[in-house]
């Protein structure tokens, strides 16, 4: 049984959790117009571009032409032409180029893995290419993406808490990732309470200027999976590792980073948390 204080305060959680979600839904949309109309820039920019490179070519074949086989002064009607359609050349050879080869944000500078095990790797290239995995404690595998550029592998790792690497290869392109640690990794994930940050409104976790002040722990790391509405599964996720050190905790979830700092103590490995909470969700979600 429930007092009314206590429905009240259900109900005014419940009118939060809906506006909060109605914020960042708007957040997401206006984000996706914005990559929307980059890609459309994008695409008109290189469009441009190669429709400037075939024009370059006529004009040079013109400008070459009545050299030859006209006169001289009709040659430098052309000239200004030909070197705008040169430079118009020299900026497709310049062009951003397209990374075919992706891995999802997890798998960035920082990450870590879970020691002791096979690990799945995976990721986005071309269709029916090989993918070579190079690891710098001495494992090397490689694969095949799919018809669809899909493609996933295991690694397997091995018990040292040392700083490595992983280097994912095509035969065109190359990712390395720098600073891996192979440790204890685990999921952090719920609602409010788990969400919780060192500076959460009024709900601030006890003592956290102390843990702000003397955090150093660099081998504990978090990764925190910002919030983003979807109505299907999603490929990828956004966010970046954090080392345990100083203010950068203020960000982490202080369930999960107590309940890190006692493993690291008690293990003495790496610990890599996933933070993946959001006040008033489904499990499912």
């Amino acid at each position: 049984q429930k007092t009314a204080y206590e429905i009240s305060l259900g109900l005014v959680g419940s009118e939060m959790c809906i506006r909060d979600s109605k914020k960042y839904y708007s957040n997401n949309q206006t984000i996706l117009k914005k990559d929307n109309q980059l890609l459309a820039h994008n695409q008109f920019i290189t469009q441009f571009i190669n429709l400037g490179v075939i024009g370059g070519l006529i004009w040079v074949f013109l400008l070459i032409y009545c050299f030859l086989m006209v006169n001289k002064e009709l040659c430098c009607l052309f000239v200004p032409y030909a070197i705008l359609m040169f430079f118009m050349f020299l900026l497709s050879c310049t062009n951003i180029d397209e990374k075919n080869l992706i891995i999802p944000n997890f798998f960035s500078d920082g990450v870590v893995i879970q020691r002791n095990t096979l690990v799945n790797i995976w990721g986005q290239y071309l269709p029916n290419q090989k993918i070579d995995i190079s690891c710098s404690w001495g494992f090397d595998t490689l694969t095949y993406s799919d018809s669809t550029g899909y493609w996933i592998t295991k690694i397997k790792t091995i018990n040292n808490s040392g700083e490595q690497a992983i280097t994912v290869s095509s035969s065109e392109e190359s990712i390395k990732i720098r600073n891996v640690l192979m440790g204890e990794v685990w999921l952090a994930a719920g609602q409010s309470n788990m969400e919780m940050t060192f500076d959460y409104c009024c709900n601030s976790t006890d003592s956290s200027s102390y843990e702000l002040m003397t955090a150093n722990f660099p081998k504990i790391r978090m990764y925190n999976v910002k919030k983003v509405l979807s109505n299907h599964p999603l490929k990828d996720t956004h966010g970046k590792w954090i080392s345990a050190v100083g203010v950068y905790i203020i960000d982490f979830s202080a369930a999960a980073y107590f309940f890190a700092k006692k493993l690291h103590k008690e293990l003495d490995v790496p610990i890599g948390i996933i933070h993946s909470s959001w006040g008033g969700s489904n499990i499912q979600s």
